[in-house]
């Protein structure tokens, strides 16, 4: 369904407030390795595979340097995401395999 206007302001908020922007990191860069996730990303094409890779490898060593990038190089918050459309066939195709009995 379609978000009241005050979520989608609060949404866009938290998405600018978010920390990991600062490190030029994509919400999509922080999800939790869970089977679903790791299928989603077996998925992608090589060149946004090692993207990310590059982006957590960069913000791994600002994070140990205690450094944030320039503030011109941070994630835009209206940065389009690259994981969520795949990640949500790979939970239907699981979805559809529990109810037809296949696991």
């Amino acid at each position: 369904g379609v978000l009241p206007r005050w979520a989608r302001v609060l949404h866009e908020q938290f998405r600018a407030a978010n920390p990991a922007r600062r490190y030029g990191l994509h919400h999509e860069d922080l999800y939790i390795e869970t089977p679903e996730v790791e299928e989603a990303l077996r998925r992608l094409p090589q060149d946004v595979l090692e993207a990310r890779a590059r982006r957590i490898l960069r913000a791994s060593d600002l994070v140990v340097k205690k450094q944030i990038l320039p503030k011109e190089e941070w994630t835009p918050v209206d940065q389009k995401p690259y994981l969520s459309e795949i990640l949500d066939e790979v939970i239907r195709e699981r979805e559809e395999r529990i109810r037809l009995g296949n696991r």
